[in-house]
């Protein structure tokens, strides 16, 4: 059950009953985080923007499903699913300037294609519009995490999860990556464990525990985790994966390449 802001937030965006409700049923297939799940929450968010053309958070949604779909490689094109994600957003902040929701998928897709710079300023613009916003603090954290703010990303994911009693699963990768950037190892470790239990098909997870756990020196459970990303998109390589492609800062991303090659990607 959605509360507080992020209610309000859901309910300005449609009066159309039945798209509202095909975006409800959407959404809980996407948090399941599988490929069948993606597909069948693209579909009905599809579904939900064909019946209100202005729909702007149906527009964020399917940007979305594009946006994990490109990263778990379950789309012909991961690159074409990012710019669909970025179109999305945009169209979607043309109708609502003020939609932070928006402005956080546009960071994402942005930080993706390795446009860092367009997609911090995309995080700190959803920050400002919505500050109070879970999901927007938490979202905005990840970005900032791999692009040199780290210990502020750390704070807005802590503040995510109090403001947000009943966290998504995927909020536990964000304070897992947040700490890691932030060389909080061991605090790192059970954060990266608790998503990939609850989402095992969530390649960014894999890859945060993977990376973590070369941090913490246990290359074998490193291993196993580079395996089991590579089960999800076979086509990910050290240098080429969704993890190593949104950190902005040249040393930081040598780094982290240099720690997928030691647990065994290529």
């Amino acid at each position: 059950m959605l509360r507080g802001v992020e209610a309000r937030v859901w309910r300005k965006t449609t009066r159309n009953r039945e798209a509202h409700d095909l975006l409800l049923r959407g959404a809980t297939h996407f948090y399941q985080y599988t490929q069948e799940g993606f597909a069948t929450a693209q579909a009905l968010h599809q579904q939900a923007l064909d019946l209100d053309p202005k729909f702007t958070l149906a527009m964020v949604w399917l940007g979305w499903t594009h946006y994990q779909q490109g990263d778990a490689g379950w789309s012909p094109d991961s690159k074409e699913s990012y710019l669909k994600a970025v179109a999305l957003a945009r169209r979607a902040i043309a109708i609502d300037p003020s939609f932070s929701d928006a402005y956080v998928l546009l960071s994402a897709a942005l930080l993706t294609l390795e446009q860092h710079a367009e997609a911090v300023a995309a995080a700190d613009k959803a920050l400002a519009l919505g500050p109070n916003q879970a999901d927007t603090l938490l979202l905005s954290g990840w970005v900032f995490a791999q692009n040199g703010r780290a210990n502020e990303a750390v704070s807005l994911v802590e503040r995510a999860f109090r403001l947000n009693p009943f966290p998504y699963d995927y909020y536990y990768g964000a304070l897992g990556d947040s700490l890691l950037f932030a060389n909080r190892v061991e605090e790192a470790l059970p954060a990266q464990r608790k998503c990939v239990e609850r989402l095992p098909d969530f390649l960014f997870c894999r890859l945060g525990l993977t990376a973590t756990y070369v941090a913490a020196g246990n290359l074998e459970q490193a291993r196993v985790h580079a395996k089991e990303a590579l089960r999800i998109n076979p086509k990910i390589t050290a240098e080429d994966n969704t993890y190593v492609r949104g950190i902005g800062i040249p040393e930081e991303r040598a780094r982290f390449v240099e720690a997928f090659r030691r647990a065994g990607l290529k």
